[in-house]
């Protein structure tokens, strides 16, 4: 510390430029503060685009499925339009992926990954029964997480939502379409989900 002498001839401190360490302390306070609510915005963020990337991705799975079933027909020729039995037949069940012909068969899909067609994991197909270049293809599991579920019921003329008892027949039939996701904090939880009825029209 240097002294000077003043004009009266007393000696005084000179004043040192800096921070006290109160200031310092105070500084980083202040900064660790700032710092960990902006890492948490930049998390929320993070979450808010990966849940958003999500929905679109079940979005897309859920009108695949439901398009793969609406090119299917009511019922195979011969068959009756009442038939209590929803669900595909011990031949289709045994061949690979959803090789069906009505819509019915549909009823009881649940697969993880989802799969084509042919029974091949979206991402790897290339729509014609085989799989893709790697080169071409998402990561391996990248759709793990994601659920296709399908079921089909027959529902009343009058109320085309609302399911009837087991065993009971109408010319309508409603498929339920939905994409589960398996969060690893929150769980198991629906992104998408669609309905569509579908009706007989027998012949005048």
């Amino acid at each position: 510390m240097r002294f000077h002498r003043t004009p009266a001839g007393r000696n005084t401190r000179r004043v040192r430029d800096g921070f006290t360490l109160v200031e310092a302390t105070v500084a980083m306070a202040v900064m660790s503060i700032a710092s960990t609510a902006a890492l948490l915005s930049i998390a929320q963020s993070c979450q808010t685009v990966d849940s958003s990337v999500n929905s679109q991705i079940a979005l897309g799975l859920a009108q695949q499925l439901l398009d793969e079933q609406c090119g299917k027909m009511y019922m195979v020729p011969g068959d009756t339009p009442t038939d209590t039995y929803l669900g595909p037949s011990a031949g289709e069940a045994a061949l690979p992926g959803r090789q069906y012909n009505d819509i019915d068969d549909f009823n009881g899909v649940l697969l993880s990954p989802p799969t084509d067609y042919w029974g091949i994991p979206l991402t790897t197909d290339d729509g014609d029964g085989s799989t893709r270049d790697p080169a071409f293809s998402l990561a391996s599991g990248y759709l793990n997480r994601f659920t296709q579920k399908a079921t089909v019921s027959y529902v009343q003329a009058n109320s085309p939502s609302t399911p009837i008892t087991n065993g009971t027949t109408t010319y309508y039939r409603l498929t339920q379409i939905q994409i589960l996701y398996n969060d690893p904090k929150l769980g198991q939880q629906t992104l998408a989900s669609f309905s569509r009825v579908f009706s007989y029209v027998p012949a005048p």
